[in-house]
């Protein structure tokens, strides 16, 4: 029974092993996972400053309209106000909220890329897909999903960039 002892002591001493190694290993499971998220958001983050790196690069190369007006009109399906209420734009693409904006066609041309910048840190983008009749010159007018919402993002001024076509 003495041999029995001594044995079942080692097995317990094994098992106590196992389950420290198991702590272990479980440990450094935990800080890998951790590790590989931290790189992940890094690399996330990266490749966003390079995004915006190449944007502000890009719009070195492109025409530029300083201190421009920006109002807002909306997509709702009525006439009134913001314009006829078909919901077709002047390019005769469908009006979309946040992608949408009226523009002087003197300036720019229509289907051209346009990209604003109100002094946020952040670039805004859209596409001129539509005129107004009180959008001439330095002025644009983005498209927003209601009435309401026009009304509350009101009148801005910004930077204003465009890539034709």
């Amino acid at each position: 029974t003495q041999e029995l002892r001594i044995a079942k002591e080692r097995l317990d001493g094994a098992y106590e092993e196992i389950a420290e190694s198991e702590r272990e290993i479980s440990a450094a499971r935990r800080t890998t996972e951790a590790l590989e998220d931290t790189v992940f958001h890094l690399r996330r983050e990266n490749e966003a400053q390079a995004e915006e790196l190449a944007l502000r690069k890009k719009l070195a190369t492109l025409s530029k309209m300083e201190n421009v007006t920006v109002s807002h009109y909306c997509c709702e399906l009525y006439e009134h106000i913001c314009g006829t209420g078909n919901g077709i734009t002047a390019s005769g693409e469908p009006v979309q909220a946040g992608v949408s904006v009226a523009v002087d066609t003197g300036i720019i041309p229509l289907g051209s890329v346009v990209y604003v910048d109100y002094g946020d840190g952040e670039i805004h983008t859209f596409i001129a897909h539509d005129t107004g009749g009180a959008v001439v010159g330095g002025h644009i007018d983005v498209a927003a999903e209601t009435h309401e919402v026009a009304e509350h993002l009101g009148l801005r001024n910004a930077t204003v960039w465009w890539e034709e076509a």
